[in-house]
This record gives structure tokens, sequence and C-alpha cells, in this order.
């Protein structure tokens, strides 16, 4: 009997986490999944110090998929993303197509990242404070993927 139960539960369990049949990319929970053309950036108090936090990392692309732009977007307005750059991998090859910054609105940074250079590349994200007095956080370096 308590082997059923339990076989019940998962069953129910399973279907629950199960994806929408309608095509919607929703999960089950109604939130939208991660997007790796939109990583969101959020400066978080550690002690006395702030540290850079992406959502999702590494940033994963299907290779060959042509130049996917990637738009980090800060969410917090004491601070301005600085600068954002992907890296070549230690053989030289990089699939960034140049980054710049947003001249309207200082939270955002975009690269071209080319999916046709495929492996892993580190990049280097930065933020500071808008005024004197904030903490600035470390660069942080998490992945994009072209695989």
């Amino acid at each position: 009997m308590k082997a059923m139960v339990v076989a019940a539960v998962s069953v129910i369990a399973i279907t629950a986490c199960a994806t929408p049949d309608d095509g919607s990319p929703l999960r089950s929970g109604g939130v939208a999944p991660f997007n790796p053309e939109k990583p969101q950036v959020y400066i978080v108090s550690v002690g006395s110090q702030v540290q850079l936090v992406v959502d999702q990392d590494p940033l994963p692309f299907a290779r060959n998929s042509g130049v996917k732009k990637i738009k980090w977007k800060l969410h917090d307005s004491d601070y301005k993303l600085d600068r954002v750059q992907i890296q070549p991998d230690a053989q030289g090859n990089n699939p960034s197509r140049g980054c710049v910054g947003d001249h309207a609105d200082d939270s955002v940074f975009e690269c071209q990242n080319d999916t046709s250079v495929a492996g892993t590349f580190k990049y280097s994200i930065r933020a500071t404070p808008k005024q004197s007095g904030l903490p600035t956080p470390a660069e942080l370096d998490p992945w994009v993927m072209n695989n």
C-alpha cells in the first residue's frame, strides 16, 4: 500500500512539472524560462561588500544559429554597467563581434555573439556606483557557450 501511494504521488509530481501541451515556453509555474539573449544582472550585498550576480551562467547558444545579440540589464539604479567583454579562448577564438553600452540607458550593455565560433568563452562584466561612497563590486567572469 505504501509503495502504491509513493508511486501515485511521484506520477502526480512528474505530471505537474510537465511542459504545457500548447507549445508555450512557460514553465508550469507560469514564469518564462531564462533567456540567454537577455541576462539580468543584480548587485547583492555580502556583509559590507557588494558583488555582481547574473541570473544565468553560462549563457548557452546553439552552434551555427547566427549572430545573437546578448543584452545585459542591470537592476540597480545606484550603479551603471561600465563594460561587458567576451574574451577569446586559449586558441585565440573569439565569438564577439563588438560590445557597446547603451548611450540612453547606462544599465544596459550589448554584445554580438557569432555562434559559428564554437566553444566556451569567459566574459567579464563590470559595474560602478553612480555616486561616491558606495562600494564598487569586483568584476564578474561568467561564461558564454556556443555548442
